[in-house]
């Protein structure tokens, strides 16, 4: 799993190198940039390895990672732009979390500082934790969130998962230090700042391409099951040949549900279609 894209303030940024070895740097309009030079990039980075659990460790000059994928691709990120997570982490150690929830898509972990005030980094999918911004980070301010980037903010992350990018969204509040000891999504994760998005991909391996070409020889109807963005899954099922390029919603031969649509459809209605379905996504344990 690889960030290889970012998008705060209005602006599109690329992070080069691929894998857990954090080998490569952050570009704009291929010009390095220096996330020291631009706060809200900084405290995307700082985010994204404060609300997550994963270690990066080095061992005989290979890089190997501890913990959940997209997590690790985190950390990476964060040190390609020059973040010590070690370092952050230790500065502003951790007094609880909001475990990730299928209902919520979304996590939070809460951070002692030295103001006295606790720092929730939240971490989320665009789409789920989007009705929790009140405000989001411009520059080296905060301002009062708009229905203009509101209404931005999941078509980025379409974007980005029309690319086969999985989007994730990051934002922060601070809160009172007595809040922060009841860590509940209600009372944490609620008039948070919107800080950006990453956009990382997990390329498919080149043994998934050549099997799915001998299912599809051999008669075999392959199908994909993913718990990603309905046009991330999209995008992946075509890069590995379960779908037509030029498939879409309008093709019945080869159609895509989401977990949403099957928790709307009948028994009858499930019968009738699953022949048809090439990829599932958004699908999560909790469906029935």
């Amino acid at each position: 799993m690889t960030i290889q894209e970012i998008w705060v303030d209005n602006n599109h940024f690329r992070i080069s190198g691929v894998g857990y070895r954090p080998d490569g740097g952050i570009v704009k309009d291929d010009r390095p940039v220096d996330p020291e030079s631009n706060p809200v990039l900084k405290r995307l980075l700082g985010l994204g390895v404060l609300c997550n659990d994963a270690i990066l460790q080095e061992r005989g000059g290979e890089w190997a990672l501890i913990g959940d994928p997209t997590e690790g691709a985190l950390i990476v990120a964060g040190v390609k732009g020059g973040v010590d997570y070690e370092v952050l982490r230790r500065e502003l150690p951790r007094v609880g979390e909001v475990p990730f929830e299928e209902s919520r898509k979304m996590m939070s972990t809460i951070h002692a500082q030295e103001n006295g005030k606790r720092l929730v980094a939240t971490k989320g999918a665009p789409e789920s934790i989007v009705k929790r911004f009140s405000h989001i980070q411009n520059a080296d301010q905060v301002i009062p969130m708009n229905k203009s980037v509101r209404d931005k903010i999941p078509s980025e992350g379409e974007a980005m998962a029309k690319n086969a990018l999985r989007a994730l969204a990051l934002a922060w509040v601070e809160i009172p230090e007595a809040d922060g000891e009841t860590f509940d999504s209600e009372r944490i994760e609620r008039g948070l700042t919107f800080c950006g998005l990453v956009g990382m991909i997990d390329p498919p391996r080149d043994e998934v391409i050549a099997s799915v070409k001998d299912c599809l020889a051999a008669g075999i109807k392959p199908v994909m099951v993913k718990g990603d963005h309905r046009m991330t899954a999209q995008a992946i099922a075509q890069d590995v040949g379960i779908l037509n390029q030029t498939s879409d919603q309008g093709d019945m031969g080869q159609v895509l549900l989401s977990g949403e649509d099957l928790e709307h459809m009948t028994d009858q209605d499930i019968d009738h279609i699953i022949p048809k379905v090439r990829v599932f996504s958004r699908i999560s344990l909790n469906i029935s």
